[in-house]
């Protein structure tokens, strides 16, 4: 069992096409690499909003997904593009098995939302993720 969420779904990512891992679809802990790209996807965790789980073997988590790329109006929609097709491959998965650890439910949370600029002048978009995975139970 994986315990590195956003390494699961940073894989998922490029295994579903969206872009090959750590060229174009990193964690928030690789994401000293991205100033050179043109676009990329970026996954963090969040705190979630839901309490632990006591009787069931199920962890609650939540992700931000942030899509940056190429300042204008063109990067812009190559962006608003990316982080649909990034939207669309994380809507709604279940029973998926990653790295070894089963995910029961992950569900795109909010749609895509232009969120301003990054420190590189980047366009970027957000949205989150909630994600249900088996902890093993003890």
């Amino acid at each position: 069992m994986s315990n590195n969420l956003m390494s699961d779904i940073a894989d998922h990512l490029d295994k579903c096409g969206i872009g090959k891992r750590r060229d174009d679809v990193f964690t928030i802990a690789e994401q000293g690499a991205l100033e050179n790209r043109p676009l990329s996807v970026v996954v963090r965790q969040n705190a979630s909003s839901r309490d632990p789980e006591v009787t069931e073997p199920v962890d609650y988590m939540s992700l931000r997904i942030i899509i940056a790329g190429s300042y204008g109006m063109q990067g812009e929609d190559n962006v608003a593009n990316k982080a649909d097709e990034v939207y669309r491959s994380l809507l709604l998965v279940t029973d998926e098995t990653i790295n070894g650890t089963l995910y029961l439910n992950i569900r795109a949370a909010s749609s895509p939302a232009l969120a301003g600029f990054d420190e590189f002048q980047r366009t970027v978009y957000e949205f989150d993720v909630e994600v249900m995975r088996f902890n093993g139970g003890t």
